[in-house]
């Protein structure tokens, strides 16, 4: 997978794989959050905020970002996977670049919201819950916040190994 920073060209682009996700890991109700996220990007990457984009022969197959929250903590944004590559390894592929990026900029943490149907996935790279909030992302589907200590990233087996 080739990771290419978002622009605004590819709104549209991202906006089908959320849809693709949904309702299974979004609800509905978020892809307006999701649409004004993107365009509230900014033009330029920095080494603290980013949002990247995975392409595999010109098709969009996983995103996700990192935002600045304190000095020593970075969330990870809005992370997805195309329907017909989860379970591939583009998630690890996509933790291992977000731990990467956290790393150089300095931060030892990364604060991660997720739902009920991703917070083991989040669980196997060292996340735990912090809280939980009954369908605090819309109807059914639960808010966890959680936070992963980046000294304790070493739950990565092959941060290389490239999604099939």
């Amino acid at each position: 997978m080739e990771f290419k920073p978002y622009t605004k060209d590819e709104l549209a682009a991202c906006l089908e794989l959320f849809d693709l996700n949904c309702p299974r890991f979004f609800a509905r109700e978020e892809r307006a959050d999701y649409s004004h996220f993107l365009q509230q990007l900014p033009d330029s990457v920095s080494a603290h905020t980013v949002y990247l984009l995975g392409w595999r022969e010109q098709r969009l197959i996983a995103c996700f970002g990192m935002a600045p929250v304190s000095p020593e903590t970075c969330a990870l944004t809005w992370i997805m996977v195309h329907p017909e590559y989860q379970r591939q390894g583009c998630g690890g592929e996509m933790m291992a670049q977000l731990f990467t990026r956290a790393a150089a900029a300095r931060y030892r943490k990364v604060a991660v919201s997720t739902s009920q149907h991703a917070d083991q996935f989040f669980a196997r790279f060292g996340a735990v819950t912090l809280r939980s909030q009954n369908d605090g992302w819309g109807p059914g589907m639960h808010r966890v916040d959680m936070e992963i200590s980046l000294p304790s990233v070493h739950t990565l087996t092959d941060p290389h190994k490239p999604c099939q």
